[in-house]
């Protein structure tokens, strides 16, 4: 047992146990050597009660383990033939090569609302080799309506009408000498009208000649 004058010094382990210094305790009154040695060993103690309680907390506590894990993406090339194509046939068809990051940007800076109304004009990276991972952008545009032509029914077929044919002037004036040169030519009697009537081979002005 110690003596009642002498200070008890040590302190309590990890386990609980009351455990004595490294370097005994120095009866007071000794001197200024007595009292150097008490202070370095105060040191030393204080030094030992860090290191101890360290080596206790790292017992207690694990270090937390982090876990990489590393992905990859494929580069596919980017089908060259989505021009032309309504905005939901290109992104299924972009979607089936694995791409799931799609913009789509109108060439005339309108909102794209109903994508099925819009029309791929150009791609980004088309026929490159690009990682899935990648953002593909469709520049799109509204197609032109086709002008609807209304053909304009044929014209009805002309119909040439026939002007009448015209009447028979007979022949040229006719001059008969007299009734014997009417008769001789076949022609007599002549009416009025008739070609070679006249009045002077008409004797009674009834309207026949060369009776």
């Amino acid at each position: 047992m110690p003596a009642k004058d002498e200070a008890q010094t040590g302190y309590f382990g990890c386990n609980g146990q009351w455990m004595l210094p490294m370097f005994p305790a120095v009866p007071r009154g000794q001197g200024e050597d007595g009292m150097e040695f008490r202070r370095c060993g105060s040191v030393v103690a204080g030094m030992t009660l860090v290191v101890l309680l360290s080596a206790c907390q790292s017992q207690g506590l694990a270090a937390p383990t982090t876990t990489t894990v590393a992905t990859s993406t494929s580069a596919v090339a980017v089908p060259m033939d989505l021009v032309g194509k309504s905005v939901p046939a290109a992104k299924d068809e972009l979607s089936k090569l694995g791409y799931q990051q799609v913009d789509v940007v109108s060439v005339d800076g309108r909102v794209v609302i109903v994508e099925s109304n819009w029309q791929v004009m150009s791609v980004d990276g088309a026929g490159a080799a690009t990682p899935t991972s990648a953002k593909i952008t469709l520049h799109v545009a509204k197609p032109t309506p086709t002008p609807t032509t209304t053909q304009a029914p044929p014209p009805p077929p002309r119909t040439t009408e026939q002007a009448p044919p015209a009447p028979d002037p007979g022949p040229a004036n006719v001059y008969y000498k007299n009734c014997a040169a009417a008769r001789a030519a076949g022609a007599a009697p002549i009416h009025v009208g008739e070609p070679g009537y006249r009045s002077a081979l008409d004797a009674d002005h009834d309207g026949i000649a060369c009776e």
